[in-house]
C-alpha cells in the first residue's frame, strides 16, 4: 500500500511514459526517415527541382503513448480537485480549465449561455475547497491568449489535446528538420560541397517541399538534420512538438498546481 496521493502517482506515470516517448522519437529520428529527390517539373519550361521527402512516419505506438500521457496528466488534475474537498463530495468535482475569469464576471441579462454554465461549474467545483487552494487554481487558469503553439498556455494545450484524443484522435507526423540542416551536394565529377546555412530554415517544412539554392551540375543532395515530430491539431494552432511541449505541460502541472496545493488536501 502506498501513501503517495493518486494525483502524484498519475503525474509520475505520465512522466515515465514521456521518457519512453522521448526514446521512441529518438529512435525514429536516428533511422534517417527522409531523403532528397530530383524531379523535372514544369509544363512548358522544364526545370530540375529538388524536394525533401519523408520515407517513413512515426509508428502507431507513439500515438498510443501520447494518448496515455494526456489521459494521466488530465487525470492528475481531476484527482487533485477531488483531494481538495471532503470525501463525500469527491464524485462531483473535476479540475476546472477556463479561458476567462468567470468567478469575477457578474451575471448580466442576455449573457452567453456558455458563460453562465461555466460560472455555475466553477462555483460547484470550488465552493468546498479552501480559499488558498482556489487562489492557486485561479492563477493557473489560461486566461491570457497566446499567439502561437510554442507560447500557448500548458492547460490550453492539455485541454484541447485531451478532448481531441477522446473524440477523433490526432496525427503524429515528422514535419521538418531541426536545426537548420547542412546540405551536402555531389557534382557530376564526384566532388562534394557543404552549402551550410544557405537553404533557409526547415522547421515546419512539409513533405515534398522544394529545396532551394541547389547549384547547377548537382547529381545528389543530402540533408543532415533531425526530424521534428509533431502532433497535428488544427490549422489555427499549427503543430505541437513531441515530446517537448508535453514535457512542459507535465512540469507546469507539477510545479504550478500540484505541489502548491499540497498543504490544502483534505485527506
Amino acid at each position: 500500500m502506498t501513501d503517495t496521493p493518486s494525483h502524484i502517482r498519475k503525474i509520475d506515470w505520465a512522466e515515465k511514459h514521456l521518457v519512453k516517448l522521448e526514446e521512441l522519437v529518438g529512435d525514429f529520428a536516428n533511422s534517417h526517415p527522409y531523403t532528397v529527390t530530383r524531379r523535372v517539373e514544369g509544363q512548358r519550361k522544364k526545370r530540375a527541382v529538388w524536394r525533401l521527402e519523408f520515407t517513413s512516419q512515426p509508428g502507431p505506438d507513439l500515438s498510443l503513448i501520447v494518448g496515455d500521457i494526456l489521459y494521466n496528466m488530465r487525470s492528475s488534475l481531476d484527482h487533485l480537485a477531488a483531494a481538495l474537498v471532503k470525501p463525500s463530495l469527491r464524485s462531483k468535482v473535476m479540475f476546472p480549465i477556463f479561458t476567462e475569469p468567470v468567478w469575477e464576471l457578474p451575471h448580466v441579462e442576455g449573457e452567453n449561455p456558455e458563460r453562465t454554465k461555466s460560472r455555475q461549474r466553477w462555483e460547484t467545483v470550488t465552493r468546498a475547497m479552501q480559499p488558498e487552494a482556489v487562489a492557486i487554481i485561479k492563477n493557473a487558469q489560461p486566461i491570457e491568449p497566446r499567439p502561437n503553439p510554442d507560447q500557448l498556455h500548458p492547460l490550453t494545450v492539455l485541454n484541447r489535446l485531451s478532448n481531441k484524443d477522446r473524440h477523433s484522435g490526432f496525427s503524429l507526423i515528422s514535419w521538418g528538420l531541426v536545426p537548420e540542416p547542412d546540405c551536402e551536394v555531389t557534382f557530376e565529377d564526384g566532388s562534394t560541397r557543404i552549402t551550410e546555412g544557405t537553404l533557409g530554415p526547415y522547421i515546419g517544412i512539409q513533405d515534398g517541399a522544394e529545396i532551394g539554392g541547389i547549384p547547377p551540375g548537382v547529381v545528389k543532395v543530402d540533408l543532415k538534420g533531425t526530424p521534428l515530430v509533431v502532433l497535428q491539431v488544427e490549422k489555427s494552432w499549427g503543430n505541437i512538438r513531441v515530446p517537448t511541449n508535453l514535457q512542459k505541460i507535465a512540469e507546469a502541472i507539477r510545479v504550478l498546481i500540484l505541489e502548491p496545493c499540497e498543504p490544502y488536501l483534505r485527506g
